[in-house]
């Protein structure tokens, strides 16, 4: 039984290509959970916003606040 070194070689190379590809693709998972996760922390802050003027009688504030493009 001959042990190819030239095939292990190129085994090793393809699987730390495999891993440099699998590292990025969760990296770009990260990067996107974060502006998610921003986002949300956005959104919860204006409602929480809008229910505080909408206590206080200033329903117009309120409405404008989630009329707004930046809330979907």
């Amino acid at each position: 039984m001959t042990i190819h070194t030239a095939r292990i070689d190129e085994d090793v190379a393809d699987l730390r290509r495999r891993l440099d590809e699998a590292n990025r693709e969760r990296d770009e998972a990260v990067k996107e959970r974060d502006r998610l996760q921003r986002r949300l922390a956005y959104l919860r802050a204006q409602v929480r916003f809008a229910v505080d003027e909408m206590k206080t009688g200033q329903v117009d504030y309120a409405r404008r606040r989630l009329d707004r493009r930046s809330f979907p």
